[in-house]
């Protein structure tokens, strides 16, 4: 695990790791969630990212909806605009697939934001969830 230090606006990328094995990903889903198993330790008032990439069938899964949560101890959505900040991308892939990236920075960290964090993607009829991040706050 390595430790970070900087400037107080140090800013962490949980970079997208999806594999090679994942060329057809909705052959039995309508919605996965695809990001890596890391911890992160965060210096008390930087930013950090989290980031998520959601593969859907557009045909099965009209509405999405997907988010970073903390579970503390049940999931709460990152909503409060004046601690995070979300930005999403999509993109098509092949006609009967999209791609869906969720980027949530999680603005001046505090010790109340150390715990366990969890993408989500909602579809009316599946839901799917990726691993838990654990996310300490050092300094």
């Amino acid at each position: 695990m390595t430790r970070l230090t900087g400037p107080a606006v140090l800013k962490v990328l949980v970079v997208l790791v999806v594999t090679a094995g994942v060329s057809s990903a909705l052959d039995n889903a309508t919605v996965e969630v695809f990001y890596p198993a890391v911890s992160l330790r965060v210096l008390r008032g930087s930013s950090v990212l989290l980031s998520c990439e959601t593969h859907y069938a557009p045909l099965q899964c009209a509405v999405l909806h997907a988010a970073w949560h903390k579970h503390d101890p049940r999931p709460v959505e990152l909503l409060d605009p004046r601690r995070f900040f979300t930005t999403v991308n999509e993109t098509e892939h092949g006609g009967n697939e999209r791609r869906r990236q969720v980027v949530t920075e999680i603005l001046e960290v505090r010790d109340e934001d150390a715990g366990r964090f969890q993408c989500r993607a909602d579809c009316p009829q599946e839901t799917a969830m990726g691993h838990f991040i654990n996310l300490s706050v050092e300094g």
